[in-house]
């Protein structure tokens, strides 16, 4: 059974690290790049789409490929992602992703499931809480924007690209 992941992207953007602090454009080409590079949405199955406030002009052409990205063109991300949950006949296969707890309460009711951001982004630290509790060691965890930062840095040295 495939998933179809809906995120709502300003509110990730916002609340994550490395993303909050680009600006707009900047943020959401690394959140859906991040999304791609991570492959956070498991299996290839399944579908992602990342719905923002506003109108598709503000980013630009729209890529169409494994994760498709909405502008709301008006109105806003959390009424859109209300309306698909409404609209699907089978709720119980979207997964919502977003921190806000009106929309979280609202989707729980229609038997979608919602996954907070940070359950979404690191499934790492799902991992490190499971084994905390059992008695294991957690690994700690970089921004994403360290990270990004840190891989820059090993391309020109082990790449020999220019900066």
């Amino acid at each position: 059974m495939a998933l179809h992941y809906i995120l709502d992207g300003y509110n990730i953007i916002k609340s994550t690290d490395g993303l909050a602090d680009c600006k707009l454009e900047e943020g959401r080409k690394n959140l859906v790049d991040m999304i791609r590079r991570e492959r956070l949405c498991g299996s290839s199955r399944n579908k992602v789409t990342v719905i923002f406030d506003g109108r598709n002009d503000v980013w630009g052409s729209l890529r169409q490929d494994a994760v498709k990205t909405v502008f709301t063109n008006g109105g806003s991300a959390d009424d859109l992602i209300r309306r698909i949950v409404e609209d699907e006949p089978n709720a119980k296969n979207l997964v919502i992703v977003t921190d806000d707890k009106e929309l979280a309460s609202y989707i729980g009711k229609l038997n979608a499931r919602v996954m907070g951001v940070n359950d979404f982004l690191y499934p790492s630290l799902r991992r490190n809480e499971s084994a905390r509790k059992k008695g294991q060691e957690s690994s700690k965890m970089i921004s994403y924007q360290s990270q990004k930062k840190i891989t820059e840095e090993l391309e020109k040295i082990w790449l020999k690209r220019e900066p």
